[in-house]
């Protein structure tokens, strides 16, 4: 009777080892298979891009900025005024039969009170009417590049002996400079296929001209 308990005894503890080592084996199985699975597959689909997720981390992102189209930077009231007077100092300058010198400006808008402003009055160099060559003005480097909208400036009075006659509206060279620029263009000029020497200038108003894009490209902060 004794050795029956014992070989049964025996029998449970041999079963509980076989059961064991059955468990054993069994996770190990289920490890090589885990670890097989997550070998073969695409060691680029696991990959992120740590800079991407370093600026999310940190609370930055990317900001838009977007730049006010052409129709409502003429709308602006400083705009105007500051055309106008560009205008008038312009025709201040005016010697004529002898020289000239063109007005101009960048226009800005801030962002953060949806309002428009001014850089300062630029005069060009003075032009003699006894050369052919146009007059240039050079309005410099911008005060924000995160708000300059577009520029502005003013052709002359001509009063030239040599070709008589100018054409009106903006020149090759002021096109090119909006377009490499990415800003619209607003020039003030007169109403007319082209001005000479006896035009009638005195009480003319400015006749406005847009070139360029019509509303300056986003820019990624």
């Amino acid at each position: 009777m004794l050795i029956l308990l014992f070989r049964v005894f025996y029998f449970i503890i041999f079963a509980i080892v076989l059961i064991c080592q059955f468990v054993r084996l069994f996770n190990e199985i289920i490890y090589f298979i885990l670890f097989i699975i997550l070998c073969s597959c695409d060691s680029t689909e696991m990959k992120y891009d740590e800079s991407i997720f370093s600026e999310r981390d940190s609370g930055s992102s990317v900001n838009i900025i977007e730049f006010p189209h052409i129709s409502k930077i003429i709308q602006s009231d400083v705009v105007i005024h500051n055309m106008k007077l560009a205008w008038e100092k312009m025709n201040s300058l005016v010697v004529p039969y002898i020289e000239r010198q063109e007005v101009g400006f960048y226009i800005y808008y801030d962002h953060n009170t949806s309002k428009f402003w001014v850089g300062d009055i630029v005069i060009g160099e003075k032009f003699s009417y006894s050369i052919k060559d146009a007059p240039n003005l050079y309005l410099g480097k911008v005060e924000s590049n995160l708000q300059v909208c577009a520029f502005f400036h003013c052709h002359t009075p001509y009063y030239g002996t040599i070709d008589y006659h100018r054409p009106t509206g903006p020149s090759n060279s002021d096109k090119y400079f909006a377009a490499v620029n990415d800003l619209p263009g607003i020039l003030y000029d007169y109403e007319a296929p082209t001005v000479f020497y006896a035009f009638p200038y005195d009480g003319i108003d400015p006749f406005p001209y847009y070139f360029g894009p019509e509303q300056r490209s986003p820019i990624y902060i």
